[in-house]
């Protein structure tokens, strides 16, 4: 059967920094999550802000948890993923949304991601930010996403095929990246005549 995102989910957005307030210079329990932290379908952690008490009481309601799916709505428009469990209930950037799921029994979060990074979607995502002055997606928009919903049995197993195929692009990346590296190394020990003939 095929659903809209509204009937399922709830998709709220996040919130600033209020004006004057800035990110703490030390490691808090209240990590602050941008869009930049938004990095293959997860969050990368290596450069993650945190905010103390004080901001985190002023924009508390605005946290995302690791049942949702977040989604970029400004700058780079169509970032989608999952909340890792150590980042559950972090503070969630006003660049961004989160889609709530209603019912976990009708849909899983990992094959809600999967369905707004079908590249129809994304490309729908793309094409209404640019027709704003904003330049922001708005929710709307994501509410009015139209996906399958098959049964929650069946979305397993979509969502493992997809996982192997996900596992085996990595794997790809990395031996891409191992290549570079190995050519580069060549090329710089030929060129400055290192090598032996």
């Amino acid at each position: 059967s095929k659903v809209k995102i509204s009937d399922i989910c709830f998709v709220k957005g996040g919130k600033r920094i209020p004006k004057g307030l800035t990110f703490s210079s030390k490691t808090t329990n209240r990590p602050y999550l941008r869009v930049a932290d938004f990095k293959d379908n997860s969050i990368d952690i290596k450069d993650l802000k945190f905010i103390d008490d004080l901001v985190f009481e002023k924009i508390s309601n605005y946290i995302i948890s690791k049942e949702d799916v977040y989604i970029s709505i400004a700058g780079t428009t169509g970032l989608i993923g999952l909340i890792p469990d150590s980042l559950d209930s972090a503070s969630l950037t006003e660049n961004a949304a989160k889609l709530v799921i209603k019912d976990k029994k009708v849909i899983s979060k990992e094959y809600l991601m999967y369905c707004l990074l079908i590249p129809s979607n994304q490309s729908s995502f793309r094409a209404s930010t640019h027709s704003t002055s904003v330049g922001k997606l708005a929710l709307f928009r994501i509410q009015n996403i139209i996906i399958n919903l098959p049964l929650l049995k069946n979305q397993q197993e979509i969502v493992e095929k997809l996982e192997v195929v996900q596992n085996y692009k990595k794997l790809l990346q990395k031996e891409k990246t191992i290549l570079k590296e190995l050519f580069d190394s060549v090329l710089d020990k030929s060129i400055k005549g290192e090598m032996d003939n």
